[in-house]
Parts: C-alpha cells; structure tokens; sequence
C-alpha cells in the first residue's frame, strides 16, 4: 500500500501510541502525518463531511483505521450526552451541561512551547477557560503569529500552521505571574481536571471549591461576560469565543468575584439569565444552591422567584453540604 494513497479498507502502516491527556484530534493528526497523510484523507475515509468536525460516534472507524482502542479514542473525545434529557458534553470525565465551557472542535488553541517539548496537544486545552498554559505562565495561543489566521486541526503537522510555519507565541505574549488571579484559576482547573483535588486560591470565595466544574465555569462566565455595568453580555457562540475573549470574561469574573467578598454591590455587572440557569439547570445540589444564594444577594427576591421559589432565598453557600 503507498503511503500517499492508502484505501479506507485498510488501516494506516504507521502506527502511534498515544500520549498522557492527549485530545483525540490530536492523536488523530500525529497519525495521519506520521503516515505521510492529512486529516483531511481521514475525515474523508470515515465518511465525514468536507470541513466537518471528527466526533466521538466515528470512534470505531477511526479505531479501526488508526489501529488503536475504540474505546480510549472515544474517551479522547468531548462526547455528547443526555441528562435529565437535555443535551451534554461528558469530557475528561466531567459532566458539562453548558456549550459556552467547551470550544469549538473547528477552533483550536495550544501552549505551542507544551507542543515544542512533548509533541501533541492536550485534552483539557479544549475546556474554553483554560486561557494561560499553568506550566509555562504563557496565553494559550489560538492563531498563527505569521499568517494571523486561526488555528485548525487540517494542518501539516501538530506543531506547524496550514501556512506550513512553526506556530509559536505571539508578539505581544504575555507571561503571567503566579500570583495572578488568572494564571491560579487556570492551574486550579488544571488540577481538577487531573483529579488532584480540591485547591483554593486567595482573593476569590472558597465556595466555588464546591461546586461541579459546570457550575465554575457558569458562575465565572455570569460574573465576567459583561464588559461594564448594564453592559450587553459578550456573544457566548463557541465558533465566536476566541481565547482572547474567553480571557476576558475570565479576568473580569475573577475580578468581581473577589469584589463580591467585599460586599460591593454588583447587580449591574452580573448576568442574572446565567446565574438562574444554573440555578434551574444543575447536577449537583451546591450549584442551585449557590446560584440561588447569588440570585438573592444580587437581585433580591425578583431574581430567586425567576428560578425557583422565595423559599430559597435564605441559603447561604457557608452551610453547603460540602462533601
């Protein structure tokens, strides 16, 4: 079988192994260029259509073609799920019931020095918070600094951009100090994610150390997603969320979360349709919990009766049932 013009009824020559926390598009891609191949000839030879997205249901032909387990390529995908029967993501073994914490699979983002050192990318990278890589302190960069154009999947190889360069870090790259608010949020979900436990960081509400990853991320996006007060949220589309916006909303929610300690009046600021979704749409009893706390403290009794009822508006997150 020639490298350059392999059939979909047999499978690839070269075969890889995979990596700790690899994404499967990123097993996948290492694959196909380790066999001299695209992504493209891949998606085309499972039956995906031009310019679509890989997913977890093409898992076993994609097993079967790459030679590697069905079940952990499909367990390297954000797979879609049903709870309470409405739509969900299962991914890294967390349940997210929100779009707006997962990009897009057309758009992604990597720490090209991650990339330099270990020669694939992460799972986790595909969580949208994620925005500063917690071991080098650097944005996570979603486009090339040489052509300027978005990253995609249907590259060469794992470290080189379809312009055919080396992606590196941008220009204007910042290095965030450890004891920036962002660069300990990212390494807080990099640990949960990894199963390492519960770590608090100074300045933001212990509380959210109790929530699901799901209700984090909401609480976060409810805090940061309007650019001032009585200002217009930012557009929560995954195909808009850039990693620069993403970061935005990151930084400002951390921000008014520390603030909200201080007992500053935030009502302005926070998005209330977030704070009663989660409140109305929760796998975890500290999620409602809290989103119907926040609900009162902000909005008063109008803002608990939109989500549940007024008898809820006595709990305070100090007496959650943390465990």
């Amino acid at each position: 079988m020639s490298l350059t013009t392999p059939t979909s009824s047999e499978p690839l020559p070269v075969v890889i192994s995979w990596r700790q926390g690899e994404s499967a598009a990123s097993y996948l891609l290492r694959a196909t260029s380790r066999n001299q191949l695209s992504l493209a000839w891949l998606r085309h030879a499972a039956g995906v259509p031009e310019g679509g997205a890989l997913r977890a249901s093409d898992s076993p032909l994609l097993a079967w073609l790459t030679s590697t387990d069905k079940h952990r390529l499909m367990d390297a995908f954000a797979a879609p799920g049903r709870w309470n029967g409405r739509p969900s993501v299962v991914m890294n073994g967390q349940t997210i019931l929100r779009s707006t914490a997962i990009r897009s699979t057309l758009k992604p983002q990597l720490c090209p020095l991650c990339v330099r050192e270990t020669g694939y990318c992460q799972l986790i990278w595909e969580f949208a918070h994620i925005t500063v890589c917690p071991v080098h302190h650097v944005n996570m960069v979603d486009f090339c600094a040489q052509c300027g154009r978005s990253l995609v999947w249907d590259r060469p190889a794992i470290d080189m951009c379809r312009c055919m360069r080396l992606i590196g870090l941008s220009n204007s790259q910042n290095v965030w100090a450890p004891e920036s608010l962002l660069w300990q949020y990212n390494t807080y979900l990099a640990n949960r994610l990894a199963g390492e436990g519960i770590w608090k960081w100074p300045g933001v509400p212990a509380w959210l150390d109790f929530l699901s990853l799901d209700g984090v991320f909401q609480i976060v996006r409810a805090f940061g997603a309007r650019p001032g007060p009585f200002a217009k949220p930012m557009d929560h589309s995954t195909r808009k969320l850039t990693t620069a916006r993403s970061q935005q909303i990151c930084i400002r929610g951390l921000e008014r979360l520390a603030r909200l300690e201080l007992d500053r009046d935030l009502s302005s600021e926070v998005q209330e349709g977030e704070l009663v979704s989660l409140a109305k749409r929760s796998f975890r009893a500290n999620d409602t919990d809290v989103a119907t706390w926040l609900l009162s403290r902000l909005f008063g009794s109008g803002g608990v009766v939109k989500a549940f009822t007024p008898s809820l508006m006595a709990i305070n997150p100090r007496q959650l049932d943390l465990f």
